[in-house]
């Protein structure tokens, strides 16, 4: 149940720091109340998974679920999903706005010229889902290496940062 679920997480992030959390929910199974959704809003809220995703159920042929009484209507389907990422995108800028000043390590994945900015991603980032991290540098820094970066900024899902070595305080 949900406070078994809590505890783990709890003991996760007591015992092992910096540990990324992700996990994946379904709104709109079968049967599903809105005293459900509203209790799952609230577990994601009070969790604060680091990376969440979310996506509708959809009957798959042949599975039992697909037969099951109470479907969900599919624009119920659609505003539970839209109004659980809303609470999940408040989480995720709180998150990121934490990061502002950390040292991260970054996997550099590019250079970008229109952005004059390198980008890539850390530990905790999936590539092609999670967002990337920016970052400027005088020094060339190869794709496939790492670099520790210093984050100044966060929006739209990314950080922005500068390479820890070149940081001073006029770069933010």
């Amino acid at each position: 149940d949900g406070a078994v679920v809590r505890a783990a997480v709890e003991k996760i992030r007591r015992e092992i720091p910096g540990v990324t959390l992700r996990t994946t929910a379904i709104v709109g199974f079968p049967g599903e109340t809105e005293a459900q959704f509203a209790e799952l809003c609230e577990f994601v809220k009070e969790t604060g998974f680091d990376r969440f995703g979310a996506f509708t159920y959809s009957p798959e042929e042949g599975t039992p679920a697909a037969e099951f009484p109470d479907q969900i209507d599919e624009q119920v389907k659609q505003d539970r999903y839209d109004t659980l990422m809303a609470v999940q995108l408040e989480v995720s800028e709180k998150k990121m706005q934490e990061k502002i000043g950390d040292v991260i390590e970054v996997l550099c994945e590019g250079y970008d010229p229109d952005e004059d900015s390198y980008y890539g991603r850390t530990y905790a980032d999936s590539p092609d889902i999670d967002g990337k991290i920016w970052f400027t540098a005088e020094k060339h820094i190869k794709t496939g290496d790492f670099a520790d970066v210093r984050v100044v900024d966060a929006y739209d899902g990314e950080l922005v940062g500068v390479l820890e070595e070149e940081y001073n305080d006029d770069c933010e």
